[in-house]
């Protein structure tokens, strides 16, 4: 296998000094030098794959990584080949202790003029032992690992020097000649085993490899007196990208998505290296990528609170083939949103088949479709396609720049559950993309929605398949660009996650608001609520407002905020808990409580599986989206409600209005021991033979507080006991009791 590159070989030779002058990295048949390698080895695998240059793809390592058939013809020792071997677990050596996890080799050829070298960074323990029979450490087999090989100009040994010394490996071997280590003082002091005492205590150091086609790497490493995070404090900031990492981390040190564009993403377990299976139980690897680019980095610590405090070195090589197949390993992990490759920044029909001013989809649970309402709104109709399906439906059409690329179309998104996002927390609960076109074209699109991890950016279409057990709401507003700072205004005082952005600071720069709220600022100074008026696009646009209110305000959203701003009374459909009630205490601005379940358009939906918030007020033309439950919870969080004002839209949403929560009853009656709560309806046989009175009165909620316990018989003694009377107010009753009572005893 010619075309295959042998890591083994170089090492054979390097630790048993092979008869060819070899000091760089090579081809499996020891014919050609080869500009780099690299070689994972995935658990329990004894070949692994290899990855080489002008390679489009991973390959079969050819044999298995102790077996050195391959070498039989190279023996013997060269005197021009030298090198020094650091290794945290260094074979042979017992008992020492180190901060570092760094294992490689630098290897020179010190034949003059000749200028030939190698650095071999790996993960394996104890390996390779110089001056011994080739072989590799059995018990590491059972285990993941990687090894990377880097044919390098002797320019280059004293910037990876410097890396080195910032982090004190254990240097375990070394033969290099005085001659060359003098001519490079970084070197000396690596070899000398002195640390570095003095700040800075990180560095950053840029090398190439010798071809003439160089591949760009840089190397970052840190001191144990760095107190950095070396993923987030030193390679992401200056990669300057959100980084996708696989290694083993401990319970303290989360991904991290607090500073946009600088996020760390943990890559979920178990990978795939090209069909061999990996998991981070025996993978002993650190790798990273970053979000989009072309580079690839190895890191010899862990993701754990500890490499704080301790040296690290990262190596990143630069190039796009590297990157695209470990992109690929990584592909678990996309915190980033899907737009189309048709220049789509409105609002689309049903059929996703042209542009229309809005969109409302309700998709009651265990719908895959639901029901749709589009401008000019005449009633509700079927969703022509489930809604996991890429092509066929407004949604997936108004959403389909997420998922190619498209220079024109930019967005934004913020959603609480962020699609590949784990382990972050914030108190708001609001989900949406804001997309505009940056051609000049005055066109852009807000969608609100209630689904958790959707859309993914930039991956294929789909629709959380967990998500259709739950019902769901999604609105889309055709608005013109001048409407994106209003909007941004609104979300700044809810700070809504936002975990994804590709829009051009030429756009950002112009919009106070959106500049903050891309930046991750939040309103510090009161007011602490915002209410914001925009409208749709069309001729005769649609007026939308936008209340929303920050952690620090402790109105509640509902009755302190909507209910008054709208000054009606609301009827609300949403998720309750046990403190918050309907609240008939104002007159006009009551809160009256939806009851459960109720029908769109014939499809049932129930508080037990339904997410959305909603209401309409008692009268009007009014419809609003709310993003917290009406909860006592939401007094204390952030919140965001767009309530849209059309006729068609609330008589649309009217119609779902079945029942009412604020309905009560009370029944009056004079029968002993009757009804019995909880079992069969009867009526006691014995209270046939008396006279008995019912009354049923249908009440509001708000009258329960002034209702006692029970009545009694007209007798003497309730002089000393309590009692009650209940007196009904209407002349057709008060006439069929006088019909009744026609005859009565004198008063003398």
């Amino acid at each position: 296998m010619k075309e295959v590159t042998l890591l083994t070989l170089l090492i054979f030779c390097i630790f048993h000094f092979c008869i060819a002058q070899i000091s760089k990295c090579r081809r499996a048949d020891g014919g050609a030098d080869i500009d780099w390698v690299i070689l994972y080895k995935p658990p329990g695998e004894k070949r692994g794959k290899i990855l080489v240059p002008a390679a489009g793809a991973w390959a079969g390592y050819p044999q298995d990584l102790h077996n050195a058939n391959a070498l039989e013809s190279v023996s013997g020792t060269h005197a021009n080949k030298h090198f020094f071997a650091y290794n945290n677990v260094a074979p042979g050596v017992v008992g020492v202790k180190t901060k570092s996890n760094s294992k490689g080799v630098v290897i020179l050829d010190a034949t003059a003029p000749a200028d030939a070298a190698a650095w071999i960074v790996h993960t394996v323990p104890g390996y390779p032992k110089p001056k011994a029979t080739y072989t590799f450490p059995a018990s590491e087999y059972e285990n993941g690992h990687l090894l990377i090989c880097l044919t390098i100009a002797e320019s280059q040994i004293e910037p990876i020097a410097a890396a080195l010394f910032m982090a004190s490996p254990f240097i375990h071997y070394n033969d290099v000649p005085e001659a060359e280590v003098k001519t490079r003082p970084t070197l000396r002091k690596l070899l000398n085993g002195e640390a570095a005492i003095m700040p800075p205590f990180s560095t950053k150091q840029n090398i190439g490899t010798q071809a003439g086609a160089s591949v760009p790497v840089q190397i970052f490493s840190k001191s144990e007196r760095s107190k950095y995070e070396i993923y987030q404090k030193i390679i992401s900031k200056q990669l300057k990208k959100t980084i996708k990492v696989w290694s083993r981390r401990d319970k303290k040190l989360k991904a991290n998505c607090k500073i946009r564009g600088r996020q760390i993403l943990l890559v979920s377990s178990p990978i795939s290296v090209d069909g061999q299976a990996s998991s981070l139980e025996k993978d002993v690897t650190n790798w990273l990528i970053p979000e989009n680019g072309d580079i690839f980095c190895a890191v010899d610590k862990p993701y754990a609170i500890s490499q704080k405090y301790e040296p690290a070195v990262a190596v990143c090589i630069q190039l796009a083939n590297i990157f695209t197949l470990f992109n690929t390993i990584a592909a678990k992990l996309l915190c980033i949103f899907h737009f189309c490759t048709a220049q789509t920044s409105k609002c689309q029909a049903a059929d996703g088949n042209g542009n229309v001013d809005w969109a409302i989809l309700y998709k009651p649970p265990g719908e895959k479709r639901g029901k749709i309402l589009v401008a000019p709104g005449g009633a509700w109709a079927p969703n022509p396609a489930d809604l996991e399906n890429p092509n066929g439906h407004s949604f997936a059409k108004a959403l389909e720049h997420v998922a190619g690329t498209n220079g024109n179309i930019k967005f934004f998104a913020y959603n609480n559950v962020a699609p590949g996002v784990v382990g972050v927390k914030t108190k708001s609960n609001s989900k949406g993309v804001l997309i505009l076109d940056v051609r000049g074209t005055d066109s852009a699109a807000w969608i609100v929605h209630t689904v958790p991890g959707y859309p993914k950016p930039k991956a294929t279409y789909t629709f959380p398949a967990s998500e259709f057990a739950n019902g769901h709401l999604l609105l889309c507003f055709t608005i013109a660009e001048s409407q994106i700072e209003p909007i941004a205004a609104a979300l700044l005082m809810a700070s809504p996650f936002i975990h994804y952005n590709d829009v051009p600071d030429a756009e950002v720069n112009t919009r106070a608001a959106l500049k903050k709220l891309i930046n991750g600022e939040t309103a510090i100074k009161p007011p602490f609520l915002t209410k914001q008026n925009i409208g749709t696009q069309a001729g005769a646009s649609v007026p939308v407002q936008i209340f929303s209110k920050s952690e620090r305000s402790k109105y509640e959203i509902y009755q302190k905020i909507i209910s008054k701003q709208l000054k009606k009374t609301i009827k609300v459909w949403s998720r309750r808990d046990k403190k918050l009630k309907a609240n008939c205490k104002i007159r006009g601005r009551q809160i009256l409580l939806v009851s459960s379940p109720i029908s769109v358009d014939g499809q049932a939906s129930s508080l037990e599986n339904d997410v959305t918030n909603w209401l309409i007020p008692e009268n009007g033309d009014i419809f609003c989206a709310v993003d917290k439950p009406y909860a006592i919870s939401q007094k204390y969080e952030p919140a965001v409600a767009v309530c849209i004002q059309l006729a068609n839209i609330f008589a649309r949403v009217l119609i779902l209005d079945v029942n009412v929560a604020d309905s009560a009853a009370w029944i009056v009656h004079t029968v002993p021991g009757y009804p019995k709560p909880k079992v069969a309806y009867t009526f006691p046989a014995s209270e046939y033979a008396n006279g008995h009175l019912f009354i049923c009165l249908t009440i509001a909620e708000s009258q329960i507080e002034p209702i006692a316990n029970q009545e009694d018989q007209n007798m003497i003694s309730q002089k000393y006991e309590p009692a009650v009377a209940v007196c009904i107010q209407l002349a057709n009753i008060f006439a069929r009791f006088n019909t009744i009572a026609a005859n009565v005893d004198s008063c003398l």
